[in-house]
């Protein structure tokens, strides 16, 4: 790898973070390729990665922030096989049998804290997949891999070219189409009927659901406020919605 230069690496994939690499060493331990690390071999948390047979390279600290955008990697990280990624039929497909399941569709959130945090929720709360749209979702980088825990390498996820019309295809497998939003007929979260089959749709901070995708929605939900302040960052509300979808 030291003999690759920055720009041949762009196009790997990394993840950073302790929690990250554990996660993805208890589950996937194939996809490693390699540990980068500025921290000496000897390392005591590299002991099950080396037990693995899984090769460690060598890098100073800035050559790290240079390689995975981040100067938050607390020394390691990992250069892997990419997972799998879901087309919206095979997700779908995958969950006929189940009598619950939830989905999770991003509307144009790109801010990486954000997606990792919502990711982690819904590895945590037991979420079937996250859609997103190349054109108008996230990338997976380092920074999401550590915010999100490792949940990144958890949670199915499929990347579609038009989230309207994977959210029909949702439709016709007789899922509920449920975005966060407040507008007329809009009911609290609390207050929303039970969904056996659902997709919680979230929009970002700045423009929120947009109108197509609001406009063929089931329900709409908002969870009522108590302080001075209107709303919650987008990834906290994530989480309080799913607490309330996936266990009620």
């Amino acid at each position: 790898m030291l003999g690759r230069s920055l720009n041949q690496m762009k196009n790997d994939y990394f993840i950073m973070g302790k929690n990250s690499l554990n996660e993805v060493l208890r589950r996937d331990s194939w996809r490693f390729i390699e540990i980068i690390t500025h921290h000496e071999k000897s390392h005591a948390f590299l002991t099950p990665f080396l037990e693995k047979g899984i090769k460690i390279t060598s890098m100073g600290r800035h050559t790290m922030e240079k390689i995975l955008g981040s100067d938050s990697h607390g020394g390691f990280a990992a250069r892997l096989e990419r997972h799998e990624n879901f087309s919206i039929g095979d997700m779908l497909d995958s969950l006929k049998e189940k009598k619950n399941a939830t989905l999770v569709a991003l509307d144009g959130i790109l801010d990486p804290h954000n997606i990792g945090a919502i990711l982690r929720s819904c590895e945590c709360f037991g979420v079937d997949g996250v859609i997103w749209s190349k054109n108008r979702g996230p990338s997976i980088t380092p920074v999401v891999t550590k915010v999100s825990v490792g949940a990144s390498e958890l949670v199915p996820i499929c990347i579609v070219s038009n989230i309207h019309d994977a959210l029909l295809k949702c439709q016709d497998d007789y899922f509920s189409i449920i975005t966060a939003e407040k507008k007329a007929n809009s009911c609290t979260h609390q207050d929303l009927p039970r969904q056996d089959k659902k997709v919680l749709v979230l929009g970002s901070e700045e423009k929120g659901v947009r109108a197509l995708i609001s406009k063929m929605a089931d329900y709409s939900v908002f969870i009522p406020m108590q302080g001075q302040i209107d709303s919650l960052n987008v990834s906290a509300a994530t989480a309080v919605l799913l607490s309330h979808l996936c266990t009620s």
